[in-house]
């Protein structure tokens, strides 16, 4: 009798892994999605900065106006994450001073981490500029956003022995190919800007690495890079030109708009997202697509890239799609 009246488990077990599996795989759809907006907002980012630090623009800005611009709306919109440390229930009886510090450090947060984390921040922008100036967009496209994968795969591999799969190296060495006839392809005079750009790159892959493991939301992550950014700007202010004092009004306001609020935040938490929802492969190989989006937009413009460039683009989606399969094949053995 008591076997007759035990409770059928059998079907809730069953149905309990679906249920698991369909919320896992929509969190990885918002995940790609999110990394996808971001990718598509940077590669915008890339022509528009190209624009405006152009010396023949009717209206320019230096590397260090649009860093500014970049990071000061994000510092103030964001600042209830990256302030909340500061008002946790066990900061209640410290003082000020110690509050001030857990937000620009916090505590369970390793110093490793935020020093990775800030290299996509003022430093990035600074000297991406420094590369624009003397280079053209599908330039930095090839060498920033392009290669960053391959940096990132480098960072994690030297600080946290990660290694790629072996379906995504070949994924990486597509995308290093890529970044190479990126290079050969350049006019002469434009590949002196190239030690720029992989500083950049490095900056970038930084933030990619450090993110998931700082125990941080998206907003205090971008809120965090974005304080030590403006930190950053304000102190090294003598040391860089700027052209915001000369500058029209109505270029300001859509300049801030679009690096403040739509890159500065909108692509940064998109693409954090990405990072913590998405698979880490897919996520990390999402900038890739930078280029093909960036060299897109520039053709629209009248400024389509050379055949050299062309088979970068080609390679690089190549080497996009084989990490992404290795992710999708890694995250099937995993179930």
């Amino acid at each position: 009798m008591r076997q007759m009246t035990r409770p059928d488990n059998s079907r809730p077990e069953e149905l309990r892994p679906r249920a698991h599996r369909g919320a896992t795989d929509l969190r990885r759809l918002v995940g790609i999605a999110a990394g996808l907006a971001a990718v598509c907002i940077w590669a915008g980012w890339i022509v528009w900065t190209d624009l405006r630090i152009s010396a023949s623009a009717a209206q320019s800005f230096t590397a260090y106006d649009i860093a500014l611009m970049r990071f000061g709306p994000p510092m103030i919109l964001l600042s209830p994450f990256w302030l909340k440390p500061a008002f946790a229930s066990e900061m209640r009886d410290t003082p000020w001073l110690t509050r001030a510090a857990a937000c620009l450090k916090p505590p369970k947060t390793d110093w490793r981490l935020v020093a990775l984390m800030f290299g996509w921040g003022a430093p990035f922008v600074l000297v991406s500029g420094a590369g624009l100036s003397g280079a053209s967009a599908p330039l930095m496209a090839a060498l920033v956003p392009g290669a960053t994968p391959l940096y990132a795969a480098l960072i994690a591999f030297v600080f946290f022995a990660a290694r790629p799969a072996a379906n995504a190296r070949l994924g990486l060495v597509l995308i290093a190919i890529a970044a190479i006839l990126g290079l050969i392809a350049a006019p002469a005079e434009e590949r002196a800007s190239a030690p720029w750009f992989m500083a950049a790159a490095l900056g970038w892959a930084g933030y990619i690495v450090a993110f998931p493991r700082s125990g941080l939301s998206s907003p205090q992550a971008v809120g965090l890079l974005s304080v030590w950014s403006v930190i950053f700007l304000v102190l090294s202010a003598p040391f860089f030109p700027t052209n915001l004092m000369h500058a029209d009004a109505t270029a300001i306001i859509s300049d801030v708009l679009f690096h403040g609020v739509i890159a500065g935040v909108i692509s940064l938490l998109a693409y954090t997202i990405a990072l913590d929802r998405a698979p880490p492969l897919i996520a990390v190989s999402l900038p890739a697509m930078v280029p093909v989006l960036a060299a897109t937009m520039s053709a629209a413009m009248g400024a389509p890239p050379n055949w050299g460039q062309a088979a970068g683009l080609a390679l690089a989606s190549i080497g996009l799609a084989t990490i992404a399969i290795a992710s999708v094949k890694a995250r099937k053995s995993g179930d």
